[in-house]
């Protein structure tokens, strides 16, 4: 995906930012955790699954996926992820995914996440449509 502005975050505990290498083993920490991947589609079974989604921007293309960190405003650890994966450049659709640790839970994070995601990826990148899919 290519942009030339970050999504802002409006959320008094977190913000928006790349995903940094460092952040790997703290994602994989709580992505392991039973209580968090029950309710993803992820089924990581090792750190090194996770290291492709580090910032690239070098590699970006329209049809990228694309992975940010939702950290803590005060202290900049990771808790959680959000992004668009399966982009379709040619129908302007993406999908949406997020993360949390269960640390981060029942803050209104993941709701601020995905409704500045959501504005970000209409007004900056030109998705005309936006999905994302609900696990029971």
């Amino acid at each position: 995906m290519l942009f030339t502005e970050m999504p802002v975050l409006d959320h008094p505990d977190a913000i928006l930012r790349p995903l940094y290498p460092d952040d790997v083993l703290a994602w994989y920490d709580y992505l392991t955790l039973p209580q968090v991947f029950e309710h993803t589609s992820w089924n990581v079974q090792a750190q090194s699954e996770l290291e492709h989604y580090a910032w690239q921007p070098q590699q970006f293309t329209e049809a990228s996926a694309l992975r940010f960190a939702i950290a803590g405003r005060d202290n900049d650890r990771l808790l959680g992820t959000i992004g668009f994966h399966t982009v379709a450049s040619v129908n302007a659709s993406a999908e949406m995914a997020y993360d949390l640790s269960p640390a981060a839970w029942g803050h209104g994070i993941a709701t601020a996440a995905c409704a500045s995601l959501l504005k970000w990826g209409h007004s900056q990148i030109g998705l005309t449509r936006i999905q994302a899919t609900a696990l029971p």
